[in-house]
């Protein structure tokens, strides 16, 4: 899965991958906030940055997107 991802983006970091599996477990942004210890706003902020960075469009779902990989 991290390897499909850095073939997309090598920008990523390894954060970045964390989040990304967590996506792909379904985590939704109040989970991933409470794991991390940090603000649903951060989560948000994190999300974009990966939409960004692998060019996922803003209509289209980041979960489904996960999922396809």
């Amino acid at each position: 899965f991290n390897q499909s991802l850095l073939n997309i983006s090598t920008h990523l970091t390894p954060t970045d991958l964390e989040y990304c599996a967590l996506i792909k477990l379904n985590f939704d942004t109040k989970q991933i906030a409470t794991l991390k210890k940090i603000s649903i706003g951060s989560v948000e902020s994190r999300k974009y940055r990966i939409r960004k960075k692998l060019n996922i469009n803003n209509s289209e779902n980041i979960y489904t997107w996960m999922t396809k990989i």
